[in-house]
């Protein structure tokens, strides 16, 4: 279960239909460049799966506010670093029920891809 420190408060980041809406827009591969992205670690989509993840919450975070207290956990908390990321991405979006059939799929007929992913 994958959590998140924002305006002080500790929250779990889970997707719903509308964080899964958002998160197949960001690309124009859609959701299957979403899983390459989360795989690979790429930075820029952490930031925007932890905004999916908190839209369950009601609180209407921006994904200003999201990049502040990423900055925030990076430079002064130091708590958050490229494994903090690649394991929330892994949580959020290649374990979850949604993504994951898919996820096993593209393993299945990639044993290098399962190889590399399942070190992480």
């Amino acid at each position: 279960m994958a959590k998140f420190n924002i305006e002080g408060k500790e929250y779990e980041l889970k997707l719903g239909y509308e964080a899964i809406k958002y998160l197949d827009g960001l690309y124009e591969g859609g959701s299957l460049t979403l899983i390459g992205n989360a795989m690979a670690g790429k930075f820029d989509t952490v930031t925007h799966v932890i905004y999916a993840g908190l839209l369950h919450t009601g609180k209407k975070f921006s994904l200003k506010t999201v990049e502040k207290a990423l900055e925030k956990s990076i430079l002064e908390d130091g708590e958050f670093n490229l494994g903090t990321a690649m394991n929330l991405m892994n949580d959020v979006v290649v374990k979850h029920p949604f993504y994951s059939p898919t996820v096993n799929k593209l393993m299945e007929k990639s044993p290098e891809a399962k190889k590399k992913h399942s070190r992480n």
